[in-house]
């Protein structure tokens, strides 16, 4: 929700409107800034009602809120990658967790695994995708534009959609891990967090075309190539995910 739609709502526009793309890039950015700040300064003052006063958990919620505004961020350039060039965006997102994994490989060889060593890789991992996203959109003329106010309201349209259409399924996919964490021990908790993550081992196989094809849908428009693409897209979706959840 912090997001506001913003990470679909850039890479539609840029490559719907490829002339505006820096202007609206730069609009998503100024709103992912004054989002991830409010976002930040609330989750400090809840995340102790979130924790049940436990201290070192405390703490691992406010880096994280505190981290909102690079993430949020990050992931304006990131999404106008999408549409910009494919290739680029991909390799940019699996910085990210190719990074946090090593890392994570590190620490567990050092034995220096800890809640605020985890965050703490989190954050950086983020933050060096986020960098390294700018980049890529400075070499490929996506910076520099100016924040318009007509935009915003396009950009903040579109992105209210797109809360709308997916907030629902990610509130029901955390709701009970969310629920748990009041309730049960940690460790019941990380027991049933593991079981439900092999729920969602199609995801990765199905996903990547909804990303290849977005961009190119938007840049597209209504017609009828575009449905009998969408329906291709669906069907082989259902198919691949139906397959692996069985063998599941």
């Amino acid at each position: 929700v912090g997001e506001l739609g913003q990470p679909a709502a850039i890479c539609y526009f840029v490559a719907h409107e490829p002339d505006n793309a820096r202007d609206y890039v730069a609009t998503s950015r100024s709103l992912m800034l004054i989002s991830g700040v409010v976002v930040a300064i609330a989750g400090i003052f809840i995340a102790q009602a979130l924790t049940n006063g436990q201290h070192g958990v405390t703490a691992g919620y406010r880096m994280a809120f505190i981290a909102c505004p690079i993430v949020f961020m990050g992931a304006s350039y990131l999404f106008a990658l999408q549409a910009r060039n494919i290739r680029h965006w991909a390799v940019i997102s699996a910085v990210q967790p190719v990074a946090f994994l090593i890392l994570i490989g590190g620490l567990t060889l050092a034995h220096a695994v800890t809640l605020t060593s985890i965050v703490i890789v989190l954050i950086g991992s983020s933050a060096v995708q986020a960098v390294v996203a700018y980049a890529l959109c400075r070499k490929g003329a996506l910076s520099g534009g100016h924040p318009r106010r007509t935009l915003y309201r396009t950009v903040l349209r579109y992105g209210y959609s797109q809360i709308l259409a997916t907030a629902p399924t990610t509130i029901n996919i955390t709701l009970d891990e969310l629920f748990l964490s009041q309730t049960v021990a940690a460790a019941n908790l990380a027991d049933y967090a593991i079981a439900a993550s092999i729920t969602s081992l199609a995801f990765p196989l199905v996903a990547p075309i909804g990303s290849v094809l977005f961009p190119w849908l938007a840049a597209q428009g209504d017609g009828s190539e575009s449905r009998r693409v969408q329906l291709r897209a669906v069907t082989a979706s259902l198919l691949i995910s139906s397959a692996v959840m069985a063998g599941v």
